[in-house]
Parts: C-alpha cells; structure tokens; sequence
C-alpha cells in the first residue's frame, strides 16, 4: 500500500513537471523586422496568421529592432534586409543573439557583402536572380507545389544565389536556395518575402524553427523524468526488500 501511493505521489509529480514545462512553452515570443516592402509581404501574412501561441512584436525600424532584441527574449527573431544594404549594429546583435542559441529567419538581397549571410552559415556565389525553388526539405515542403517561380515585384535583386549550412531548397541550376544553419537553429532564404514565395513556406519555417522553444519538453527530457521515476522505484523496491 505504501509503495502504491508513494508511486501515484511520483508519477502526479513527473506530470506536473511535464505540465508546467508545456504552459511555460506554450507562448512564442517573435521580433519581427522588415526594412521595406510592396506587394504581398508573405512573411507577414505567415506571422499574422499563426494563432494564440505566438505573441508578434514587430519594429519599425532598425534602432527599435536593436533595441529590443538585445533587452527582451524572443524564441523566434525574423529579419529580412530587402532594400537598403544590412546595418551593421544591427547585424552584429543578431549575431550575438544567434551565438547564444536563438532561433532565427533572415533574408538579404545585398550579396556584395557576405557578413548577414554569415551569421546563419551561409554565404552568396554571386549569382543573382534565379526564378524557379525545388523546396527539398520535408520540414518545410507540407503543403508547397514545387518546383515554384518566384517574380519580382519590382527589386533590382529579388534572389540570391546560395552556399553552406544544409540545403533546403534549391533554384534551377542546382545552387541553394535556403539554408538551414548554426545546428538547426536558422534559416536563411535566398529570396525576398514578397517574390511569390507564399505564407505556407514560411509558416512551415517558423514551425520548423519553433516547434521545440525552450521550456518544452523535449523527448530526450520526458525520458530522463521517466528514467527518474523508474530509478526511483528500483530504490523503494531495493528498501522494502
């Protein structure tokens, strides 16, 4: 009888850690910040559209972005670089924020200058503007027709040529098209957020990116509380003996 309770008192505990780990992850924190654009913005609309358990900060501008990623945490930091060249502080704290574990999203037309490619592990061949995307990652491919075309609303760059990390996706001459990098953490699209890509893509990378934010539990963690529990068994049973 005693063992019993003492087993029921074990496992209602491991329940209320496994609890409590899912509520702590259940809300998202995401910085958002995109220095201009027209037409569709698909980023956007994936942000916009992902429900109760992402809250959506969006800055207007870089030193509010600046601001913000480096004195709020954030599970998901997205920025996308479309139409001026990268601000370099701006760069920097998004590296520093990548070398400390975050999850993050970018985009950069400006491929003279490899230093915001660098921080999700990529880098640019020099080739520019490439239409069709093979996505060939089943982490981001549920629900995308591929290959796709891109079109250009209007930029002088709209694609990037891409190299490094692990590929995702790729253009038409075989080159990357999205990279995965920094152990999984980022990514980095060769495209900009309003060419045709789609709100599911990148829906599909923000889920890819989040779908195991700090404080839930992890298959490996839920083993070691079971492993736990069973070890702790093996005591009682030891002391009743």
């Amino acid at each position: 009888m005693m063992f019993a309770k003492l087993t029921s008192k074990l496992l209602t505990a491991a329940g209320l850690v496994c609890l409590t780990a899912g509520i702590a992850g259940a809300q998202i924190n995401v910085l958002y910040y995109v220095d201009d654009s027209f037409g569709t913005n698909s980023m956007a609309q994936a942000l916009a559209g992902l429900g109760a358990g992402y809250n959506v900060t969006t800055a207007t501008s870089d030193a509010q972005f600046q601001s913000l990623i480096t004195t709020n945490p954030y599970g998901l930091v997205v920025y996308e670089v479309q139409n001026t060249p990268p601000v370099a502080t701006s760069v920097a704290d998004l590296a520093s924020y990548v070398a400390g574990g975050g999850h993050a999203i970018g985009a950069d037309w400006y491929y003279p200058d490899g230093t915001m490619a660098g921080v999700f592990g990529a880098s640019y061949t020099g080739a520019v503007n490439q239409s069709s995307v093979d996505v060939t990652s089943a982490l981001l491919s549920g629900g995308i027709t591929n290959p796709f075309t891109l079109t250009n609303p209007g930029w002088g760059v709209f694609s990037t040529d891409l190299a490094g990390g692990t590929s995702a996706a790729t253009f038409g001459d075989g080159s990357e098209a999205i990279v995965f990098g920094n152990g999984g953490n980022t990514i980095f699209n060769g495209f900009l957020d309003n060419t045709g890509a789609g709100a599911q893509l990148y829906t599909n990378e923000i889920v890819a990116l989040t779908s195991s934010p700090t404080g839930t539990p992890e298959p490996g963690a839920t083993t070691l509380v079971l492993a736990g529990i069973l070890g702790s068994f093996t005591v009682l049973r030891r002391r009743r003996k």
